[in-house]
C-alpha cells in the first residue's frame, strides 16, 4: 500500500474548516453537516476512540451507505485500515494514505458486496485549548478510476514492452520543431534487443544523421516517398522497409510511422516510429526466392512439360523450353491462369479433371496415357499428377507420338515380315546368342519339319527340346 499521496486541491478549504470547528466541542459539530454535506469528497468527524460522529452526503455514496450506517460505527476498528495508520494515531500524528477498501471485510450493511475500492484518505487530528486530542477530521476520496486507470495504463504499458522486446523493435520519436530524436530508454530497455544496439551505435540525433545512415539505394525512396510527404502533411503516416548501415553492416528494418500533435497547417510537430529487425526475415526470403529460381531452372531443364494446377483446375505455373511447349500447344503467356476447360474441349476438360480429383483424393500420384487431336494429327502424351500439400498439382507430361507412331511402324514392318516368312518354304528359326540360345522366332515350315507348335518351342533351348543331349 501507497504510504504517502499528494495533497488534496481543497486542502486550504479543509483547513479553514478545521480552524472554524477547532475551538467547539467535537459533539456540537453537527451543525456543519449542511456545510460538510456541499463538498465534493467524503468527510468524516471522528471522538478520539474512532467512533463516526458526523458523515457527509459523499462519504455515504463512497461506502454505500444510508445516513445512519455510521452513526457509532468505530473506524479504528474497521479490518480494511491498517497497522501503519493506527499507528501513527496512537502518536497523534496526520496520516495520507491511499487505502484500498473490501467490502467484503466490513460488518456495517453496505449496497457494495465483494468489492474493493481505492481510496485516498486523509486524517488530521483535532486538538482541546490544552492540546490534547479530542477526535480527527478525515477527509475520503474515491480514487478507483484512477487507480483503474493507472492499472490499465501500466498493463498497456508492460505488454508495449514485451512487444518491443519480443519483436526486437524499437520505438523512437522525432521532434519536428527541435529536428530531434529521442529514443525512450524506459520503453527501449532490453540488452538483447539487436536492433536497438545497432541503432545506439548509430547514434543518430537528427534527420541529417538519419539520412546518413539509411542505405544510398534505399535512401531516395524512404526520404522523397516516406518521411518528407508525412513532414509536409501529404500523408499521416506510411510503413516501408531499407537498409540501415553501421560500418558496412546493414540491417534491414520494417517501419510504421505515423505523425501527430498537428499544427494549424496540417503538419505534425511530432513523429513516432516503430521499427523491427526482419534482417532474418529478408535473408530467409531471399534464400527461398533464390531455391525457387533454381527450383525453376531445374524444372525448365528436364526434357518434359511441367505445369501446377490449382485446387480451381487453373494453371498456375508452365515450366516449358521452346520446344516443350509443343507438347501443350500453347505458349506459357497463353496458358497462366486459364483453366483446364479453357485449354480441352469439354470432353477431355472432363477426363483430366476427374484424373486430378483421383490423384487429390487418394493422394497418390498418378499416370495415364492420353491422346488429343491437334491440327489435323493425332498426338499420343504420357502424364503424371503429383498432390501437392495446398491442393494443388503437379502435372509431368511427355509427348510420346514419335515412339507410338514408331512402334506402329515397327509392328507393321514385324506384320509383314511374319508374314514373308511364314509363307517361305523353308524352315526358318532365330536363336538369341545372348541369352542361352533360345528360340525367338519359329515359322510354320519349322512347325511342320520339327512337329512341334511355335508357341512350345519360343524361350526354349535345345536342351529343353531334345532328351539326347548329345543330338542338342
Amino acid at each position: 500500500m501507497d504510504s504517502i499521496i499528494g495533497n488534496f486541491s481543497d486542502q486550504l478549504l479543509i483547513e479553514d474548516l478545521i480552524d472554524i470547528i477547532g475551538d467547539e466541542e467535537i459533539y456540537r459539530m453537527a451543525k456543519f453537516k449542511k456545510i460538510f454535506d456541499l463538498l465534493p469528497c467524503g468527510i468524516e468527524v471522528l471522538d478520539e476512540k474512532g467512533v463516526v460522529v458526523v458523515c457527509n452526503k459523499a462519504d455515504r455514496e463512497i461506502f454505500g451507505v444510508d445516513e445512519d450506517a455510521f452513526v457509532n460505527f468505530n473506524d479504528f476498528e474497521d479490518p480494511n485500515v491498517p497497522n501503519e495508520i493506527l499507528q501513527e494515531i496512537d502518536k497523534g500524528h496526520a496520516f495520507n494514505v491511499l487505502l484500498p477498501y473490501d467490502f467484503s471485510k466490513i460488518s456495517y450493511t453496505s449496497i457494495y458486496k465483494d468489492c474493493i475500492k481505492y481510496l485516498s484518505v486523509r486524517g488530521i487530528p483535532l486538538h482541546t485549548k490544552h492540546q490534547t486530542i479530542k477526535g480527527y477530521f478525515v477527509v475520503i476520496v474515491d480514487d478507483t478510476l484512477h487507480h483503474q486507470q493507472h492499472a490499465i495504463l501500466e498493463d498497456s504499458f508492460t505488454k508495449l514492452q514485451v512487444a518491443i522486446n519480443t519483436g526486437n523493435s524499437v520505438i523512437w520519436e522525432y521532434d519536428v520543431i527541435n529536428n530531434q530524436v529521442y529514443i525512450d530508454p524506459v520503453l527501449n530497455n532490453c540488452k538483447d534487443n539487436s536492433l536497438l544496439q545497432f541503432i545506439t551505435r548509430i547514434s543518430f540525433q537528427n534527420k541529417e544523421k538519419f539520412y546518413e545512415s539509411i542505405h544510398p539505394e534505399d535512401l531516395e525512396r524512404v526520404r522523397d516517398c516516406c518521411l518528407e510527404p508525412l513532414l509536409n502533411g501529404d500523408i499521416t503516416h506510411y510503413t516501408t522497409t531499407y537498409r540501415r548501415v553501421f560500418y558496412d553492416e546493414a540491417m534491414w528494418i520494417r517501419v510504421n510511422a505515423r505523425g501527430f500533435k498537428y499544427d494549424e497547417n496540417k503538419k505534425p510537430s511530432k513523429v513516432i516510429f516503430y521499427a523491427s529487425d526482419i534482417t532474418q526475415e529478408v535473408q530467409l526470403e531471399n534464400s527461398l526466392i533464390n531455391l525457387e529460381r533454381e527450383s525453376d531452372r531445374i524444372l525448365n531443364a528436364i526434357p518434359d512439360l511441367i505445369f501446377v494446377i490449382s485446387n480451381e483446375y487453373k494453371f498456375q505455373k508452365v515450366f516449358a523450353s521452346g520446344t516443350k511447349s509443343k507438347g501443350l500447344y500453347l505458349s506459357e503467356k497463353d496458358t497462366i491462369g486459364k483453366s483446364i476447360d479453357d485449354i480441352f474441349d469439354p470432353e477431355k476438360a472432363l477426363f483430366f479433371k476427374e484424373k486430378v480429383n483421383i490423384a487429390l483424393k487418394d493422394n497418390v500420384e498418378t499416370e495415364f496415357d492420353y491422346s488429343l487431336q491437334i491440327n489435323g494429327k493425332q498426338c499420343f502424351f504420357k502424364s503424371r499428377i503429383s498432390p501437392l500439400e495446398d491442393g494443388s498439382s503437379m502435372h509431368i507430361v511427355r509427348d510420346i507420338t514419335d515412339k507410338i507412331v514408331q512402334q506402329d511402324e515397327i509392328n507393321r514392318l514385324n506384320a509383314i515380315m511374319d508374314i514373308i516368312l511364314s509363307n517361305v518354304p523353308l524352315v526358318v528359326s532365330v536363336k538369341n546368342v545372348s541369352d542361352n540360345f533360345k528360340y525367338v522366332y519359329f515359322n510354320s515350315e519349322a512347325e511342320q519339319v520339327m512337329n512341334r507348335r511355335a508357341k512350345d518351342i519360343l524361350g526354349k533351348t535345345d536342351f529343353d527340346l531334345f532328351p539326347d543331349q548329345t543330338w542338342a
